[in-house]
């Protein structure tokens, strides 16, 4: 399962992404809008995780 977590909270971001890899899970974080946009347009996600 691969997840895209959009946070401006960086320390917040990576957290979260740590407590997915950890469960196996592939993550690519984005800090902000625009980037997020981007990795969602370019890139096939099951879940999209959105501050």
């Amino acid at each position: 399962m691969r997840i895209l977590i959009v946070e401006d909270e960086k320390t917040l971001a990576n957290l979260i992404k740590q407590g997915f890899e950890e469960e196996g899970f592939a993550v690519d974080v984005a800090y902000d809008g625009e980037d997020g946009l981007f990795f969602a347009q370019n890139n096939i996600y099951d879940c999209i995780v959105l501050d």
